[in-house]
């Protein structure tokens, strides 16, 4: 990290350090860390410079305004590399240290973005019944990125909704696996999803059929059903028909 703030110093004069505020736990403002990818000069505009207010018909272009705000002639050749890799979000690990945000959970949103999607989407305020998090199953299943319209946010819920009906610590590593995989080779957390979830799949089907089977696989059951009775059993039979 020191080495990334270094090179961000030397790109372009400034702090290394981009402070801006997100919606937190509970719907709590708090203030996020990332590493500077712009020029001073281009850094985003305060909240009421982007005017997320107006009639209806104004959404698309309020929302252009908040999600471009930070589009490319401000950001710097270092920024560039940062943003391809996320490592502009490792300083957010100071966040997680001050108990704001934690590992894995839903990225936080800057409050204007909420706003302008509350009106459409109603339970977008789910996502921060946990503690948003550095990555999570939106960030690893395709739904990373820009939000250029409702589909896309309404997406981007879906799996943050799903993630916490789910959520289990196994989850949460697989998650925290899965995200470098993802940045660094395409369709690769796909890959290691489908490889994942293949496995899950053949361990119920194996415990549907020990379970079904009385501790027997299926195959076994079937050659035990169509074997020959042994003369211990026809005794037992025989048995069990003289006390009927």
């Amino acid at each position: 990290m020191l080495l990334i703030a270094l090179l961000v110093r030397l790109d372009s004069p400034g702090p290394a350090l981009f402070r801006q505020t997100r919606t937190g736990w509970r719907g709590a403002p708090f203030t996020i860390f990332k590493f500077r990818t712009m020029r001073m000069a281009a850094c985003w505009p305060a909240p009421a410079a982007i005017g997320v207010s107006g009639p209806p018909d104004s959404f698309q272009a309020s929302l252009r305004r908040i999600q471009t705000a930070n589009a490319a002639p401000g950001v710097t050749r270092t920024g560039r590399l940062l943003r391809a890799s996320s490592l502009d979000e490792l300083p957010q690990l100071l966040n997680v240290l001050r108990g704001e945000m934690s590992l894995v959970g839903p990225r936080p949103h800057m409050p204007e973005l909420d706003a302008l999607f509350r009106p459409r989407l109603p339970h977008i305020d789910r996502r921060y019944a946990v503690r948003p998090g550095m990555t999570g199953l939106a960030q690893i299943g395709g739904a990373r990125g820009p939000t250029p319209d409702v589909a896309a946010m309404a997406a981007r819920l879906e799996k943050d909704l799903a993630y916490m009906r789910g959520w289990s610590l196994r989850r949460d590593l697989a998650i925290l696996t899965m995200t470098p995989w993802r940045l660094l080779v395409p369709g690769g957390a796909a890959t290691v999803v489908a490889a994942t979830t293949g496995a899950a799949r053949c361990r119920t089907a194996r415990s549907g059929a020990l379970i079904s089977g009385g501790g027997f696989s299926a195959a076994r059951r079937a050659r035990t059903t169509h074997m020959a009775p042994t003369p211990l059993h026809r005794e037992r039979m025989r048995r069990s028909a003289g006390r009927a």
